[in-house]
């Protein structure tokens, strides 16, 4: 009885810390720094050790500040995102969002010029992203729109702003001349990628953006419409790099780790909105695994190699 319920506890002990760990961000920022380590192995970047300072904390300020203006903004009406309502986590967001903010504005003092810049865009539009600031005239009334709030933005937004990071601040590093198509692939490879998760979670979000007014993709164009298009913007990456494959631009390991990544958010939107979701405790945490792929596949594929 004793060992029973010791296991117990320990089970309920790992479940309460992956649920910390996943909805403070630590598992997505891990995640973005790997695929930033990855963009760095494809275009024979050192990895500054910076970076990974850099972007987890321009993680931590940017989901924890929006998870608080969303909570003065709108009340959730989804079961899954109500705890991140209550009031304990308002506290660790408002604490970690803070923490975060103290440790970018002393990173600002160190780290390159170039990187400097590439931070301070991707925290502003972290900032930018959750803040009604656009003006808009509807029927003769003005307000203010958040970027969230905008047809169709919010995504590509999101994706780009996540790009941008994940190989510039690599390249700021490097100032010497690099393959411009070796940029182009990656930078395409990993907004299609950042766009694909984005929209993923928006088909799993579809009934409360609709109630709240956010004209996400899945919204605006339904769900049907939405995989046709993420299997299509998908479908042409993954033609590309093989075809960069076949002209000795893309090596057969970079191909790979990055073909790997592909399937594995495909299958994610193929089982977005279905009925199955709802029955598997954290099914969209899957897509974050899709992140964490490239540098995955390529890292076994290395010590494969070795063997």
């Amino acid at each position: 009885m004793n060992l029973n319920k010791s296991v117990l506890n320990t089970s309920n002990l790992l479940a309460t810390l992956a649920r910390v760990i996943i909805n403070s961000h630590i598992w997505f920022g891990a995640a973005i720094i790997s695929c930033s380590m990855f963009s760095a192995h494809v275009l024979n970047i050192y990895w500054n050790h910076q970076i990974t300072a850099v972007i987890f904390c321009s993680i931590l300020f940017a989901y924890n500040y929006d998870r608080l203006i969303d909570a003065r903004l709108q009340k959730s009406t989804t079961t899954n995102s109500k705890m991140f309502y209550q009031k304990a986590w308002m506290v660790f967001s408002t604490i970690s969002m803070m923490l975060a903010v103290l440790f970018i504005l002393y990173l600002i003092f160190i780290i390159p010029y170039q990187s400097k810049m590439i931070t301070l865009f991707c925290v502003s539009m972290g900032a930018l992203y959750s803040l009604p600031v656009i003006p808009s005239w509807k029927q003769g009334i003005f307000k203010l729109l958040r970027i969230k709030e905008l047809p169709f933005l919010k995504s590509l937004v999101v994706a780009f702003t996540f790009t941008i990071g994940i190989i510039g601040l690599p390249l700021s590093y490097h100032l010497q001349m690099l393959d411009s198509v070796s940029i182009a692939y990656v930078f395409l490879f990993f907004f299609v990628l950042m766009f694909t998760g984005t929209v993923t979670f928006d088909i799993r979000d579809i009934e409360s953006d609709g109630n709240h007014g956010v004209p996400t993709l899945p919204v605006m164009i339904g769900i049907k419409n939405t995989k046709k298009v993420l299997l299509l913007f998908n479908s042409c990456v993954a033609i590309l790099l093989t075809f960069l494959y076949f002209l000795n631009l893309v090596t057969l390991q970079n191909l790979l780790s990055m073909l790997s990544s592909i399937f594995i958010i495909l299958i994610c939107v193929a089982a977005a909105g279905r009925k199955v979701t709802t029955r598997i405790d954290n099914f969209y945490d899957l897509v974050i695994v899709s992140f964490y792929s490239p540098l995955v596949t390529s890292l076994f594929l290395d010590n494969l190699h070795s063997f």
